[in-house]
């Protein structure tokens, strides 16, 4: 019996780069022969998503494509399929302790963000566990980047806290041949920034970025959505620019700008991390980015 019509178990279909879906074909009427049962899949773009002769669709890039099955007698259908891409990963710093990279990597975790650097009373000083969590994150195989959470109210002290920091990431550079898979962030979240006229917390961080840029890494603005929204022009040519990691741990953004990481919880538990931690999901593939265009090199 020859078949009347085919159908998919789904029509559209939402996948990440990098991973699997499954698509099976019924046929109608039930009883059609077994020989006429082949089906031959094809995907219009595989550079966004593949499809195997056992119809499984593999992410590639971000985009949409159609994939379709067709019979040997001619019947066709189609599934719309959406990839996009989302990396997950935890942010530390020496309040973490000792962590157990290599449990982390087998939770499923895709990249750390490691402190490199804070300020107490002092002075600016490098996190002490910054060069142990990035190479050990590393021989784990989890992709890192760093954040230095600021204090800085005027530019000599952010040109103390980057030449401080700057070290430090030559130091891995030079000395561990590591180089940094995701940006540079400047933490600016302090509540006494609150102090200050949105406009001058804007010039500053746009000259800590800035550094960061002409010494040659990829600069991030890390900061949560009610100090975005209050305390700094986002939306200002100065820093509209480069790439946010927002915070906002309510299940949802309120912030209504561009964003490329959300930290969604800072309550997460991962195997080999005592205590909560902080948990982000990545929509950009910065890895490829910064390695093909050599960013985190020292300049």
């Amino acid at each position: 019996i020859e078949p009347q019509a085919i159908k998919l178990n789904m029509t559209e279909a939402n996948i990440l780069v990098g991973k699997t879906l499954k698509l099976s074909v019924s046929f109608v009427p039930l009883n059609t022969d077994s020989r006429l049962r082949n089906i031959i899949w094809t995907s219009d773009d595989a550079s966004i998503a593949q499809v195997n002769s056992s119809g499984v669709i593999t992410g590639v890039n971000e985009g949409q494509t159609t994939i379709r099955a067709t019979t040997i007698t001619g019947y066709q259908v189609t599934c719309t399929v959406y990839v996009t891409y989302r990396k997950w990963g935890v942010d530390v710093s020496k309040y973490q302790g000792y962590i157990n990279w290599q449990a982390v990597k087998a939770s499923g975790v895709d990249f750390a963000i490691i402190r490199a650097m804070s300020e107490n009373t002092n002075g600016v000083y490098i996190d002490p566990y910054f060069k142990t969590n990035v190479i050990n994150a590393r021989k784990a195989g989890i992709k890192v980047g760093a954040y230095y959470y600021t204090y800085s109210k005027s530019t000599d002290n952010i040109i103390a806290e980057l030449s401080l920091l700057f070290e430090a990431l030559k130091d891995l550079e030079y000395n561990y041949g590591i180089v940094l898979d995701y940006p540079v962030y400047v933490d600016i979240e302090d509540s006494s920034f609150f102090n200050f006229d949105p406009s001058w917390n804007t010039y500053l961080l746009e000259y800590a970025l800035g550094m960061l840029s002409m010494h040659g890494y990829y600069a991030g603005i890390y900061t949560y959505t009610n100090f975005a929204n209050n305390a700094l022009w986002m939306n200002s040519n100065q820093i509209n620019y480069y790439d946010v990691w927002i915070a906002d741990w309510r299940g949802y953004v309120g912030y209504q700008g561009h964003y490329e990481m959300w930290q969604y919880t800072n309550s997460g538990y991962v195997n080999g991390i005592s205590g909560r931690v902080d948990m982000s999901y990545c929509y950009k593939n910065y890895p490829e980015i910064i390695h093909a265009s050599y960013f985190n090199r020292f300049k």
